[in-house]
């Protein structure tokens, strides 16, 4: 695949503190072409889940496929896009969010010693298989949940499984210089 000569461009999405969070009100539904002719990347962190279909996910240059149940976790200028692989496409939910005003208020300390604050620095999966991890899937589908149901108390619910979800995502994250040293060992 010659994903070195897709366009590139930069998404943007406007938030505030009220609404730090796009889409709001509603879950978004996306169904990846099986022919992208572009990729994307943005400031701001997107998550979504996979409910069914395969295929493969273009992140920073790197094809990552997968099959049925999965999320992603995209951050902040991480070029990428999603693309069916069969002519049944795949079924995506999506979701924006900017973290800088989602927690606006709170302990950001404790926010910003997260790893994926720091996501530059570490080697990680971007998309995680339901049966490696369905606590992940459940968590990321519940965030997604509450931004497109916006009951009451949302965005403090949001704050509570969004942080759960980075501490969590986290965990898989590995220093760039020990896995540099790992594969300099084999």
């Amino acid at each position: 695949m010659q994903f070195e000569s897709f366009l590139k461009f930069f998404d943007t999405a406007e938030f505030s503190v009220e609404h730090p969070v796009s889409p709001e009100g509603y879950l978004f539904t996306y169904y990846p072409s099986e022919a992208p002719t572009a990729l994307h990347y943005h400031n701001f962190l997107e998550i979504g889940y996979c409910e069914r279909g395969t295929g493969i996910f273009i992140v920073d240059g790197e094809v990552i496929p997968f099959d049925g149940k999965c999320v992603s976790i995209i951050y902040d200028g991480q070029v990428h896009i999603a693309k069916s692989l069969q002519p049944e496409k795949s079924l995506w939910h999506f979701l924006y969010l900017d973290l800088d005003k989602l927690f606006l208020g709170t302990d950001f300390g404790r926010l910003k010693s997260l790893k994926s604050f720091r996501h530059q620095q570490y080697k990680f999966p971007n998309i995680i298989h339901y049966k490696e991890d369905p606590g992940i899937y459940y968590l990321t589908a519940k965030v997604l949940d509450e931004a497109a149901q916006r009951k009451e108390g949302y965005l403090h619910a949001l704050q509570g499984l969004v942080y759960a979800l980075l501490i969590h995502h986290g965990r898989y994250m590995q220093e760039r210089s020990c896995v540099s040293s790992i594969s300099e060992q084999s």
